[in-house]
């Protein structure tokens, strides 16, 4: 039986021509899309993806509340953000004004994977551009896509009901975004995903290979802290032990 699948990208660039407008987030909303459509990304279908631009707040809880009856979900957020020494969380800027807490991410988890690539300096910025989706496209030629999806859901289903969550950065530092890449966080995460497929050494005609969420934000941290010069020490919180959900898959 098909696993019901859902998937949101909430993003806030913030208001064009401030200072501090990010033009990569922008892009982060593709990179994610892309990915996940690919046969490497999972083969999600484009009906599970939502995108949020600039969401009201009540925008966002009804969106995540959506997610409740899926058997796995999948939330990312790409813009401006804080950490609230008050709350000790995360608070996500949806739009000027308005915010929310990213503890609410986490309501109603069964198999949910959150990624926050976000700015969390404590208070009292990828992307898909044309030559990443040829190489995407590229990978789908030599995967099955029927089959990457297949086994997809076959690896979640043997996970154990849990909660990830990825940050961008650690608490007191900045999420860096480049206007033609997007965020640090998210453009490694999928480049060193999809690296990880082009190296994949697997029979895809008897077996399949999994790349899962904790492997990914490994291989991406090694590369945000070189390119940041140290400054954006991307987290994670994860279960102590068992199967994590997957991110990238060859099949």
């Amino acid at each position: 039986m098909a696993l019901n699948r859902k998937a949101l990208i909430i993003i806030n660039p913030g208001e064009v021509g401030a200072e501090n407008y990010c033009e990569g987030v922008i892009k982060d909303a593709a990179i994610y899309k892309s990915f996940m459509l690919s046969g490497v990304g999972g083969a999600w279908r484009a009906d599970e993806i939502d995108i949020l631009k600039r969401p009201s707040q009540s925008e966002a809880h009804d969106a995540v509340a959506s997610h409740k009856r899926a058997d796995y979900s999948f939330i990312a957020f790409c813009g401006h953000g804080y950490y609230s020494a008050t709350r000790d969380s995360t608070v996500l800027e949806l739009r000027d004004s308005v915010s929310l807490d990213s503890v609410e991410l986490r309501q109603g988890a069964t198999k949910r994977t959150i990624i926050l690539d976000c700015c969390r300096k404590i208070r009292r910025p990828m992307a898909l551009d044309e030559a990443i989706r040829k190489s995407f496209a590229r990978l789908d030629a030599v995967v099955d896509i029927s089959e990457c999806r297949t086994y997809f859901d076959k690896a979640i289903s043997a996970c154990e009901a849990g909660l990830v969550v990825m940050f961008g950065c650690a608490i007191r530092e900045t999420a860096g975004d480049d206007a033609q890449r997007g965020g640090f966080y998210s453009y490694n995460l999928i480049n060193s995903t999809r690296d990880w497929a082009r190296a994949a050494d697997v029979d895809t005609t008897t077996n399949y290979l999994t790349c899962s969420v904790v492997e990914a934000h490994n291989q991406a941290t090694a590369h945000v802290i070189r390119v940041s010069g140290g400054t954006q020490n991307p987290s994670i919180q994860k279960p102590r032990s068992g199967k994590y959900f997957p991110f990238g898959i060859v099949a």
